[in-house]
């Protein structure tokens, strides 16, 4: 359960509140969220603050904050919905990776995600590079003319220096395949729906 207090339209609320370890440092991660009016829209954010502890001394000092992730979420009676994130990585790479979804009810769901990275290399046969993705789908249905052929869904995406596992009997799907850094790989995927 987490901590709430509402004032006005306003819920605050700290979601999450735990402590973790990482060598000679300990941290705090904090999650906490603002509502407006309930559920219509929600927004997060997640932090880590780190400390340097020095057991012998009996010393703790503080070392940095460390921003995690974000989100949003906005639910209009149905009728319009959208959900956002965006997530920091430190390992393997570090970057940021995000997803953006937006539905109007009747017309269309468009999903959107991506993500940049910056790899560093883990030996020998490897190199320093950075590598990225972005992918788009648009579930929907539109009619091609008078023939009766609706178009129905549309994706695509690109990459850069990474590949992601593809199955052709399962598209949608394959675009939540978190991707994977193989350096000198350049793609583009394309499909469409009809019925």
């Amino acid at each position: 359960a987490s901590a709430e207090k509402k004032i006005g339209p306003f819920t605050f609320a700290l979601d999450k509140f735990s402590a973790k370890r990482e060598g000679q440092r300990v941290g705090l991660d904090i999650t906490g969220r603002i509502n407006l009016c309930d559920t219509i829209v929600s927004a997060s954010a997640s932090v880590t603050i780190f400390a340097k502890a020095d057991v012998a001394k009996m010393n703790l000092s503080y070392d940095e904050t460390k921003f995690n992730s974000a989100s949003i979420d906005c639910n209009f009676g149905g009728m319009v919905t959208l959900h956002g994130k965006l997530e920091v990585s430190d390992r393997p790479d570090k970057g940021y990776s995000g997803e953006i979804k937006v539905g109007i009810k009747g017309l269309f769901t468009a999903t959107a995600n991506g993500g940049y990275f910056e790899h560093t290399s883990t030996g020998e046969n490897d190199r320093n590079y950075t590598w990225g993705y972005f992918s788009l789908y648009v579930e929907g249905s539109t009619p091609l003319g008078t023939s009766g052929v609706f178009l129905t869904n549309i994706m695509g995406g690109f990459y850069f220096n990474c590949v992601r596992p593809m199955d052709p009997a399962d598209p949608k799907n394959s675009l939540n395949n978190k991707p994977t850094p193989q350096y000198g790989i350049i793609g583009i995927d394309l499909g469409t729906g009809l019925s």
